[in-house]
């Protein structure tokens, strides 16, 4: 008999700790409760049948079963993902369809930035002192001593990089990538040559081998100039109607999203290329100042018209990057430009250096305003 009773009370414990969480044991020993219940306890479950579902895993913890009681007795719902909702749709910025070009061209003016000026007042430098430019220095000038000016050695890896990417990336520009190739190569000979030269008039060696390196020199020296400026001129034809497009295509583009500075700095830049197209081919040309007074009025019109939205839309200019850098640009090339106009108002002979500086300042501005991010 005793023996029964203590199976009997073995089953009766396991039923009890293995029942639901409502047992009045599993409470007490979950709350640590000392006291002891004012009201008879439960009875405990009766045993289940090959039908009924298992009583909960002992591995598994009392709060799952609220947990899934709660899930089962959901209701469920409409979607509250805020993905689905329907909001107003955003516009996007027309896409720059000339961003390939762009960046090709930036590559070649850059490229021009720090070669073609510096071998133009090399050139002109060599050129005031000799006594000839067909038969070259006879080394009893004057100012034999003034030689030339050497060249910028990191010149010659901006330009082979520019030529290297353009005829290797879209879009394809057979002309000017020829030009951009072959103003690289006679780059990379002038280089050398121009130091070469420049040491032989800086140590006077013309005074021991009695001006024969100085003849000698003369003719490869030349032929690497005009060679230089004759690419570098192809280069500049073929820029102007690229350039050109690129600007009618951004006016187009940026006025969609309203006159903004975008427009305004693309406005200007067109101006610019009208000034820039006044100079005359050569040093010789003559000036049609009607037509360059014409081009300067649109510049300061436009320029005026920048620089008073941005006074008046200052956050808007503090969100674009480098765009202080173009302002400064911007407004050197319009005072030299001024500048400019005044020496032909005065009927003064135009400087090469000032037109130089005017074609340079132009340059940089335009490079500047392909790298503006907005």
């Amino acid at each position: 008999m005793k023996k029964y009773s203590l199976l009997l009370l073995s089953l009766l414990l396991t039923l009890v700790f293995t029942g639901c969480e409502d047992s009045f044991l599993m409470r007490k020993l979950k709350k640590q409760e000392v006291a002891a219940p004012t009201s008879a306890p439960k009875k405990s479950p009766a045993l289940p049948t090959a039908t009924e579902k298992s009583p909960t895993p002992p591995s598994e913890k009392p709060e799952d079963n609220i947990i899934n009681k709660l899930l089962e007795n959901k209701k469920p719902t409409e979607p509250t993902d805020i993905l689905t909702e329907k909001v107003p749709a955003v516009p996007k910025p027309a896409e720059d369809d000339n961003s390939s070009l762009k960046e090709e061209i930036r590559g070649y003016v850059q490229c021009l930035n720090r070669t073609r000026d510096r071998v133009n007042q090399s050139k002109a430098r060599y050129l005031s002192w000799i006594s000839s430019e067909v038969a070259g220095p006879n080394c009893k000038e004057r100012y034999i001593t003034y030689g030339l000016y050497t060249l910028y050695d990191d010149g010659m890896k901006t330009c082979r990089n520019a030529a290297d990417n353009g005829a290797q990336t879209p879009p394809s520009l057979p002309e000017l990538e020829a030009a951009a190739k072959q103003l690289a190569t006679s780059y990379e000979t002038l280089v050398p040559l121009v130091q070469e030269v420049y040491d032989y008039y800086e140590q006077e060696d013309y005074k021991d081998d009695q001006c024969v390196k100085a003849k000698a020199y003369h003719p490869k020296l030349m032929a690497a100039f005009n060679e230089f400026q004759a690419a570098s001129a192809i280069i500049d034809q073929a820029l102007d109607p690229l350039q050109d497009k690129i600007v009618a295509d951004d006016l187009a583009r940026l006025e969609t999203q309203g006159k903004k500075i975008p427009w305004h700095v693309v406005k200007f830049v067109q101006s610019a290329q009208g000034v820039q197209k006044q100079i005359p081919a050569t040093a010789e040309g003559a000036w049609n100042i009607q037509g360059y007074n014409q081009a300067y009025t649109q510049l300061e019109k436009d320029y005026e018209a920048l620089e008073a939205y941005v006074q008046a839309n200052p956050e808007e200019a503090q969100k674009i990057m480098l765009f202080s850098m173009f302002s400064s640009n911007a407004k050197d090339f319009y005072v030299q430009a001024k500048f400019l106009r005044r020496d032909l108002a005065d009927s003064k002979k135009v400087a090469p250096n000032s037109v130089n500086k005017l074609i340079r300042e132009y340059n940089q501005m335009v490079n500047q305003a392909n790298s503006l991010r907005y």
